[in-house]
């Protein structure tokens, strides 16, 4: 993996940690995946065609799921990612 991808792959798994622990609250693992891959497939059918072309953040979505979703697509990395994936970076 080239360096580049490894910290954008970093960045996102971080903005998604952080989405759980600000705002799922599902205790098991698997549960929290779920709620993120739903939101994840969710945003990119939506505010992600439209968001992708701006540099920056929309300002309304600070402090909302949405701000965390942006970063985690914003990074670079591949997103949205499938539950088994993602499972695995809510667990570490």
């Amino acid at each position: 993996v080239p360096w580049w991808l490894e910290e954008a792959m970093r960045e996102r798994d971080l903005s998604l940690r952080e989405l759980c622990c600000n705002f799922i609250s599902e205790t098991t693992t698997a549960a929290r995946a779920r709620a993120v891959r739903a939101l994840s497939l969710r945003y990119a059918a939506s505010a992600w065609r439209t968001d992708r072309n701006s540099h920056c953040m929309p300002a309304h979505y600070a402090g909302t799921i949405k701000e965390y979703l942006w970063r985690a697509f914003a990074s670079g990395a591949p997103m949205p990612l499938g539950e088994r994936q993602l499972r695995t970076i809510l667990a570490t």
